[in-house]
């Protein structure tokens, strides 16, 4: 009944999801900033994990805005195309290497090397109040996955992630933006095998060999809240997701059925440029 655009994010792609973007209200904003932020947060392994990680992490804040480029609080995203109601991009997202464990589900398994996902995203405007303050979308992105096993990056898979996103805001010098998003992922054989796949060579009484099928992924539900007070901003971030009814439910490595990951952060704007322009 949840959903996830994004499975397993790196602790700086996830630190850069906390900054998601306002809303579609269009305003004078310098062409770039440059600034510093500090995430804490906890997360799991891959999504099925039971295994949890404390993050605490320092990162940069690069902020560009052009017509066709844009490197923001959402990540790097390249405009291929756009209209008041319909806009293509192009996006990046990530999954942290996953160890193997001395005791535990992958237990003398190899480890998981870390993921990078690239594709496009397609964003359907389905609702906007007429402040433009508020707006409901619903965003298509579909990404291919690759592993970072330098020098060679193996193709893990796809991943699709519709979901439905609603965003409040409500626009001053200081302002507050609040987003909430839900959905289903699905994903093919190939990227189930490489997060849940058990190989004949690995297999034990406790863990039988499992090949990954493509299909239904579960889903997971998303609350971002973001105030701006000065030259500072403030993050909660929460996710909510299950994994039932799954098609990968029945692998020996799925360990938990749901899970939360919940995270802060705070940035401060250092500089920016003089030039403005208009933008959302």
């Amino acid at each position: 009944m949840f959903t996830s655009v994004c499975k397993r994010i790196s602790p700086w792609l996830l630190a850069t999801l906390l900054l998601a973007p306002a809303a579609a209200n269009a305003q004078s904003l310098p062409k770039w900033e440059i600034g510093i932020g500090l995430a804490a947060m906890q997360l799991p392994y891959y999504r099925g994990s039971a295994t949890n990680r404390n993050f605490l992490l320092p990162f940069p804040r690069l902020i560009y805005r052009s017509e066709k480029f844009k490197i923001d609080e959402k990540g790097i995203k390249g405009r291929l195309f756009g209209s008041d109601r319909i806009k293509l991009d192009f996006s990046l997202a990530g999954g942290v290497p996953v160890p193997s464990e001395q005791n535990g589900v992958r237990a003398d398994m190899p480890d998981l090397k870390p993921t990078v996902e690239i594709g496009p995203s397609l964003q359907l405007k389905l609702w906007r109040a007429k402040t433009h303050r508020h707006a409901l979308s619903l965003v298509l992105p579909l990404r291919a996955t690759f592993a970072i096993d330098l020098p060679s990056l193996p193709h893990e898979g796809w991943i699709f992630s519709p979901y439905l996103n609603l965003t409040m805001a409500q626009y001053r010098r200081n302002y507050w933006v609040g987003d909430l998003s839900i959905g289903p992922i699905y994903a093919d054989a190939a990227y189930h095998d490489y997060f849940y796949g058990v190989e004949q060579q690995y297999a034990s009484a406790s863990r039988p060999a499992y090949q990954g099928e493509g299909g239904y992924a579960g889903s997971r539900l998303t609350l971002l809240l973001k105030r701006k007070s000065g030259n500072k901003m403030f993050i909660i971030f929460a996710r909510f997701d299950t994994l039932r009814g799954a098609v990968f439910e029945s692998s020996p490595l799925v360990e938990a059925k749901s899970y939360h990951v919940v995270g802060a952060a705070v940035t401060w704007q250092l500089a920016s440029s003089s030039e403005r322009v208009e933008a959302p």
